[in-house]
């Protein structure tokens, strides 16, 4: 081939590269939530009120750009009688081996999943259908967050 020929065929390639939609990257749900953070929201929780901090989900990935792998929390607390419980979501942004805990992100519904599309952080929610119980959503709905 020509060398001008393969410079093309390079520089083609290349811009189908950068003109491809990006792909979906899954962020990975935390396999543990460090103390620090569970301690945390157990005392956010007291402050509001609420009977106990009754779960946690949290997903790790770098949030605000530094390199350093944050955490995207769900916590659920009981209100205290029966089986509701009430949801926070938050950031929680590393600092060096600490968590600092950034603002209730005052989210709806639970989240499903997360992935980074184009450097939006991509949260698909739970729905509530028409037809389903108070307990179960079937439906999802998609969010898109830039940090």
């Amino acid at each position: 081939m020509h060398p001008d020929h393969a410079l093309a065929a390079f520089a083609l390639a290349a811009a189908a590269l950068v003109a491809a939609p990006a792909l979906a990257q899954p962020v990975p749900e935390a396999a543990e939530i460090p103390e620090t953070v569970t301690r945390d929201l157990t005392d956010f929780g007291e402050g509001q009120g609420y009977a106990f901090l009754d779960l946690v989900r949290g997903w790790q990935t770098d949030l605000d750009g530094d390199g350093a792998e944050d955490l995207l929390v769900q916590a659920a607390w009981s209100a205290g009688g029966g089986n509701a419980v009430v949801l926070h979501h938050f950031p929680y942004y590393r600092q060096g081996e600490e968590f600092r805990r950034g603002e209730d992100m005052a989210l709806d519904a639970g989240i499903k999943s997360v992935t980074w599309e184009d450097g939006t952080l991509v949260l698909t929610l739970y729905q509530m259908l028409p037809d389903d119980p108070n307990c179960c959503p079937s439906g999802e709905r998609v969010l898109r967050l830039t940090f």
